[in-house]
């Protein structure tokens, strides 16, 4: 599954302002931890503009996604620097 969108960075797509999601052979349980099975080779995007497409400082927030034939998970992982 692809979604377009220009206000996103990609990390892991070959192509620019796209995001990829990975497919799960199964429905995911609740799973918030980003270096679990489910979510360490899911696809990820980092989004870091504001709604006009500039750049917020000291901002940003990675996007994982996976499907599976009836649903659509996404982990979002605010990320901070000190």
């Amino acid at each position: 599954m692809k979604i377009n969108s220009p206000d996103i960075a990609t990390t892991n797509s070959s192509s620019p302002n796209q995001a990829l999601a990975r497919f799960a052979n199964r429905d995911l349980g609740p799973d918030t931890d980003p270096r679990s099975e489910v979510w360490r080779g899911a696809p990820s995007v980092i989004a870091n503009r504001d709604s006009f497409s500039n750049p917020v400082p000291y901002h940003a927030t990675e996007i994982r996604a996976r499907w599976t034939r009836d649903n659509l998970y996404f982990l979002f992982i605010c990320l901070t620097w000190i």
